[in-house]
C-alpha cells in the first residue's frame, strides 16, 4: 500500500492469511506458515537456553557470505518497537577492518574517560593507560573483546531510534542462538 514505508520486516508476507502478498525482497517462500505442532516444546527449549554459552574460541577459517547473510535474516525475526526494522549491519571479516573498528571504539572510550565520564559498566574502572594499552595490542594483532573472531556483526540504526538498543540485543541474540548450531 506504501511502498516507500517499506522497512524490509517481512511481516506482512508473514502473518497475510491468503498468502496474498510476495514481496519482491522477501518472497513467499522464505515465509512459509507456521505449523504450531511443529514449536519446540517448553523443556527443549529451557534446555537450549541453558546450554546456551559464550565462546572465545573461534575457527581460524573464512566465514562463508552466504552464512553470515542467513544470520543477519534471522536477526529481523525479532519483537520491535513499531514493527520496524530500525537496524543495519556492518560486516567486518578482513583483519585490517575488525582492528580499526576496535581501535576507534577503544579511543572512544578514551575520550569519555577523559571527559570524566564513566567508560562503561562493561569495561570496569580501566584507566586511560589501561585503554592505550589496550589500542597497543590491537595494532599488534592481537585483539581484546574480539577474540580474534573472524567475521565481525556490527549492528546499527539512526540516532534516537525509539527502542533501539533493545532490537539491537534482541536480533544480536537470535545471531548467537543460531549460529552455535551452524
Amino acid at each position: 500500500v506504501h511502498p516507500e514505508k517499506c522497512r524490509l520486516c517481512g511481516h506482512c508476507v508473514a502473518v497475510c492469511p491468503t498468502d496474498a502478498i510476495d514481496h519482491d525482497k522477501i518472497p513467499l517462500q522464505d515465509c512459509p506458515p507456521i505449523d504450531s505442532q511443529q514449536l519446540p516444546a517448553v523443556e527443549v527449549m529451557l534446555t537450549a537456553l541453558r546450554a546456551r554459552r559464550s565462546y572465545r574460541r573461534y575457527r581460524d577459517r573464512p566465514v562463508a557470505r552466504q552464512l553470515i547473510r542467513d544470520l543477519i535474516s534471522y536477526a529481523r525475526w525479532i519483537p520491535t518497537g513499531y514493527n520496524r526494522q530500525y537496524i543495519d549491519w556492518i560486516v567486518l571479516d578482513d583483519e585490517q577492518s575488525i582492528t580499526e573498528l576496535l581501535q576507534k571504539a577503544l579511543r572512544e572510550v578514551r575520550h569519555s574517560i577523559e571527559q570524566g565520564r564513566e567508560a562503561s559498566q562493561f569495561l570496569g574502572e580501566l584507566s586511560v593507560e589501561d585503554i592505550d594499552r589496550l589500542i597497543e595490542q590491537a595494532a599488534q594483532k592481537r585483539k581484546p573483546f574480539f577474540f580474534d573472531a573472524p567475521v565481525i556483526l556490527a549492528g546499527y540504526c539512526e540516532k534516537n531510534t525509539v527502542c533501539a538498543r533493545e532490537e539491537a540485543t534482541y536480533a544480536a541474540y537470535n545471531i548467537t542462538l543460531t549460529s552455535e548450531r551452524m
